[in-house]
């Protein structure tokens, strides 16, 4: 056997959040950008210019669900 055997990665499933129910208070910046649909780069940059509204938690970012929607309406006002 050689000194660099090859190993068989063993990976475990990736769990996929759905968009977040209507009883919970914050969102992920991955939910955002689904309700964007945009990445996830564009709702990090759109919170580091201050433009979206969130939360830091540690190193978490989360976007509150009431701030987010009301914040979306804003910009649909703005751009009617």
């Amino acid at each position: 056997m050689t000194k660099h055997s090859t190993r068989i990665a063993l990976k475990t499933p990736v769990r996929r959040r759905k968009v977040s129910t209507n009883d919970e208070f914050a969102l992920t910046v991955p939910e955002c950008a689904r309700y964007l649909r945009c990445g996830p780069r564009s709702v990090y940059q759109l919170i580091k210019e201050g433009q979206c509204p969130s939360l830091n938690i540690g190193r978490k970012i989360i976007v509150p669900r009431a701030a987010f929607f009301k914040w979306l309406e804003s910009i649909g006002q703005k751009t009617a």
